[in-house]
């Protein structure tokens, strides 16, 4: 009898260590907590289009547990995308970020906006595509514009350098026309629109003779070409743009954008198309500037 007693308390005993090895396993721990509340992990988003110096147009893809979580997913992934990748920050100014990334999610709404139902226009803005691919989750694909000054000017008041000013020495520019865009009629047209762009930006920009250019003036040169092509009743523009050292010519940044076509009937219809593409093309080559300069400033050498 007295046997049993005991091989009945160790077995409880033993019961009682299991339970609480497996409570002790699945607490509440900063870990555990950080594990069940990630979610799904942010996708970055894709340049559409440049819109003006101060927004642009991003597609956003999000995962949820319906559309207005996946909506909610979607915008917060292009906001991490756009800051990551598109304002040069070096890695102490990333974790900063990191820190303050909630902060900004709480205000989303001031950056970049809710996106209703699609339009028809192919370009348009809304959601495009949304699938279900199980009961408890959702996947979608939208666009949306992004304001990226007011997100800079937030940064920038959190004390993360954001424009090129801040950076220390504004870069100054120097843009030309490639060879063969040198004797285009809408020359002066693509090169007042790179120049409105920059100095909004923060950079400086200043003129000068393509004939007769001197390495001196300018930290680098913004050489840009524009083509123009036909197809039947259509029109579009190509715009390639290089910025490089006047000194050693090494590329620092580059960016190539084709517009939409374009109906050659239509009014304004090769303007709209010229702005469209170097603005885009605009878009791509501001991060790598803005990289090229924080080296700039700090002395470091361009690898």
């Amino acid at each position: 009898m007295k046997a049993k007693n005991i091989w009945f308390l160790s077995m409880i005993t033993l019961f009682g260590t299991l339970l609480f090895s497996c409570a002790a396993q699945n607490a509440a721990t900063p870990e555990n907590e950080a594990l069940k509340n990630s979610g799904p992990a942010l996708q970055p988003g894709q340049l559409v289009e440049s819109l003006d110096a101060h927004t642009i147009r991003v597609t956003c893809t999000g995962m949820g547990a319906n559309t207005q979580a996946a909506v909610l997913h979607a915008r917060k992934g292009c906001v991490d995308w756009f800051i990551r990748t598109g304002l040069g920050l070096n890695r102490d100014e990333i974790n900063k970020y990191v820190k303050m990334q909630e902060e900004i999610f709480v205000n989303l709404d001031k950056f970049i906006e809710v996106p209703g139902p699609a339009s028809s226009g192919g370009r348009g803005k809304g959601i495009m595509a949304k699938t279900h691919l199980d009961a408890n989750q959702v996947r979608l694909r939208c666009i949306v514009d992004l304001y990226k000054n007011k997100l800079k000017n937030h940064l920038s008041q959190a004390g993360l350098a954001t424009s090129a000013s801040q950076a220390g020495k504004p870069l100054v520019q120097a843009i030309l026309p490639s060879k063969k865009t040198r004797n285009h009629p809408k020359r002066q047209v693509v090169q007042n629109i790179i120049a409105a762009y920059l100095v909004k930006n923060g950079f400086e920009v200043v003129e000068i003779d393509p004939e007769a250019r001197k390495e001196e003036v300018a930290d680098i040169f913004v050489m840009f070409e524009a083509t123009k092509e036909i197809k039947g009743p259509a029109l579009s523009y190509s715009v390639t743009l290089r910025a490089f050292e006047p000194t050693s010519g090494q590329t620092v940044g580059a960016g190539t954008a084709i517009s939409i076509p374009r109906s050659k009937l239509m009014p304004d219809s090769e303007q709209a198309a010229i702005q469209e593409a170097t603005q885009d093309a605009l878009a791509k080559l501001e991060p790598q500037l803005r990289s090229f300069s924080r080296q700039h400033n700090s002395g470091e050498k361009t690898k």
